[in-house]
């Protein structure tokens, strides 16, 4: 993906994990095999960062959290999804700050739903509501349920 404008341009969680991991990735490359003064040098915090959001990103509830095991979310899957939100006519009703809400965050619930749309009883009946998480669960996958500890 590349950036034309910066200020109006939105990007995935899964861009911003994907971008990070292969920046990681490309600096090990660089610096395998090297002497110490020849590896490429970056900010002494910049590991630290990529560390931690990272972390943040895999950690749960996040649905990239099993992304290095399952590859389930790819360069593809979001343009699949606004497709067939476009199939059933809903794709025309979110704003894009929505859309990528819910690729982002893959609601589970029409309640999980309704805190990502505003207006969403206004604006979507009961059935396009249900329809979204529909097409959510079937595109995205969905959690399995845990387990209760006793």
């Amino acid at each position: 993906m590349k950036v034309l404008d910066p200020q109006v341009a939105l990007i995935s969680n899964f861009e911003v994990y994907q971008h990070i991991s292969d920046t990681r990735a490309q600096y090990k490359k660089w610096n395998e095999g090297k002497r110490r003064e020849q590896q490429l040098r970056v900010p002494a915090n910049l590991f630290h960062l990529q560390t931690e959001i990272l972390d943040y990103l895999i950690t749960k509830p996040s649905p990239l959290r099993e992304q290095n095991q399952k590859q389930h979310y790819n360069d593809e899957i979001l343009d699949k999804l606004l497709s067939k939100l476009q199939e059933v006519n809903l794709y025309e009703k979110l704003f894009k700050g929505e859309a990528l809400c819910i690729f982002n965050i893959r609601p589970s619930s029409t309640a999980t739903l309704n805190g990502i749309i505003e207006s969403m009883e206004t604006r979507f009946t009961e059935e396009e509501q249900n329809r979204i998480v529909e097409i959510v669960a079937e595109v995205l996958g969905h959690d399995e349920p845990e387990e209760e500890e006793e």
